[in-house]
């Protein structure tokens, strides 16, 4: 009996619980039965459709089971991964392609100069390559002149392309019927080797028996007596601020063999001032009186009036294009200035793959010792 009380004694706490379950249940099966409701209804409506005919059902592709392969998926999503990656980088090189205006190869400037003279075209300086240690040009023997010069200017093929290219000026300037004593190496931008191109034409030209003045006419970043390794303490800049009082041959610096040096002093405050002067066309009348060849060391064309000056007291011009260093924009900007002066034509410089080279065997470098 005693068990029974307890029982019912729990049952009925237990109630007032049961009670509000009861409650909350009454809602969630009203809901419930009004979509059973609606679900049946519709299935009644849409077996009636069917029977009328209203839909005309097609079977589209049997049905089959998924694929569970995970290690498949994966090579599935790698492979596509791959095809995109593809294609995305490939776009992307096009449209930099398309955008990229450097001239990279020889044959990207030759475009641009259909209606110039391509001189000649200097190669890309491979310093693991030997040089000819045996040649070095006399004047800069005895001289503790930068290495890097050194190895360029002993460097066969830097000097045969230096050759072909001062007897193709020689050619161009008898085709014009014109005497180019005076001759101005310059580049549409800083960095193109113009510097490196003037001294390897004055040692071309004095390996023929030419007495060559070489000027360093950049006063805003001289670079020649670094390269060298020559004092500076007085120069061009001397010379035309002096406005004839200083004799050019206690500044020329004299190598006792046929090529002379004329440093660019020291940087004035107003380069195009004394670049403009009577004094500078007077410096470069006199020189060529006195030298076979004067060959000058000018700024880049683009962004200063320094090397129109120049090239106004100057018989001709030369312009250096480095390849993959120029853009065809600025190159066009360039030629387009230089053509209104004497513009004899265009050097190609640092080309990775010459079309063409000449090697000889047996052939030494003592050959050409004199210079």
């Amino acid at each position: 009996m005693g068990s029974q009380e307890q029982v019912l004694k729990s049952e009925i706490k237990r109630l007032p619980k049961l009670l509000g379950e009861y409650e909350s249940l009454i809602p969630k099966l009203k809901v419930q039965q009004d979509t059973l409701q609606t679900l049946l209804k519709n299935r009644q409506d849409l077996s009636l459709e069917i029977s009328r005919g209203g839909f005309d059902w097609q079977v589209v592709e049997e049905p089959s089971l998924g694929s569970t392969d995970a290690a498949e998926s994966l090579r599935r999503n790698l492979l596509l991964g791959l095809v995109a990656g593809l294609f995305i980088g490939g776009m992307a090189a096009f449209f930099r392609d398309m955008q990229d205006d450097t001239m990279h190869t020889y044959n990207d400037l030759e475009q641009q100069i259909a209606s110039l003279s391509l001189l000649g075209m200097t190669p890309e300086y491979l310093q693991a390559e030997e040089s000819s240690s045996g040649f070095i040009p006399q004047f800069l023997k005895g001289q503790s002149v930068s290495p890097l010069t050194v190895d360029i200017v002993q460097w066969l093929p830097f000097r045969e392309g230096l050759d072909v290219i001062y007897k193709n000026i020689q050619l161009n300037s008898f085709s014009k019927e014109i005497s180019v004593r005076s001759l101005v190496i310059t580049s549409a931008l800083p960095g193109e080797g113009k510097s490196t191109i003037a001294l390897g034409l004055a040692t071309s030209a004095a390996r023929l028996h030419k007495r060559v003045l070489l000027i360093d006419a950049d006063m805003r970043s001289p670079s020649l007596h670094k390269k060298l390794n020559l004092p500076n303490e007085r120069g061009l800049s001397t010379l035309l601020s002096s406005k004839g009082t200083v004799d050019s041959q206690d500044v020329i610096q004299s190598s006792n063999s046929v090529i002379d040096i004329l440093t660019a002093g020291p940087i004035p405050s107003d380069s195009v001032t004394l670049l403009s002067s009577e004094w500078m066309q007077k410096l470069i009348t006199s020189f060529e009186q006195d030298y076979d060849l004067v060959i000058i060391d000018s700024p880049p064309i683009l962004g200063t009036v320094d090397t129109i000056q120049i090239a106004s007291c100057s018989g001709g011009v030369v312009s250096v294009a480095r390849i993959d260093r120029i853009t065809r924009g600025e190159f066009s900007q360039s030629i387009s200035i230089l053509q209104k002066l004497n513009l004899i034509g265009v050097i190609a410089n640092a080309v990775k793959d010459l079309p063409h080279s000449y090697n000889p065997v047996g052939i030494g470098d003592e050959e050409i010792q004199k210079v």
